[in-house]
């Protein structure tokens, strides 16, 4: 089974202290895109700024539009960041909520966190962008890339 992921354009933590970190930093937060027959919660993003290989790098997850029965959330990474947050898969509660996320860079270049959010009997992805140092993207050998309605990027990928 595949998932098709759109790629987004624009470009040990608890849930404890997570909205007050992000109340104490500015932050720059993107919305991810999202498919009308997706899990229906909205994600958006915030990555520190400036990550370096190596060393540990924060993404702040934002969900909101979690019904009564709530959700779950489960994080992935891609080959050039190693997940540093365990468990990698948390419930989400009804309402809105964040999670602070730690990764780190392997090398300098482009690589992507894959967010997989599931609501009722729905999943939906979004492939969230972390570039360290001005190193390119790491296609894989073939990629199955194909131009979305809207016109935008779309990898099909294995669901892991």
């Amino acid at each position: 089974m595949a998932l098709i992921l759109a790629a987004v354009a624009a470009a040990g933590s608890a849930w404890a202290g997570a909205s007050t970190e992000a109340k104490k930093e500015k932050r720059t937060w993107t919305a991810a895109p999202a498919k009308a027959n997706g899990s229906g919660i909205a994600v958006s993003y915030s990555v520190e700024p400036h990550p370096v290989t190596g060393r540990s790098t924060r993404i702040m997850l934002r969900f909101v539009e979690v019904g009564p029965a709530g959700g779950s959330v489960r994080v992935v990474a891609e080959p050039g960041l190693s997940l540093l947050t365990v468990p990698a898969q948390r419930a989400l509660p009804s309402g809105e909520s964040m999670w602070a996320v730690d990764v780190q860079p392997l090398a300098d270049g482009l690589a992507y966190i894959d967010v997989f959010t599931t609501q009722g009997n729905a999943t939906s992805a979004v492939s969230i962008p972390v570039q360290t140092g001005t190193g390119a993207q790491k296609l894989p050998v073939s990629p199955h890339l194909k131009t979305g309605p809207q016109g935008e990027t779309l990898l099909i990928k294995p669901v892991p």
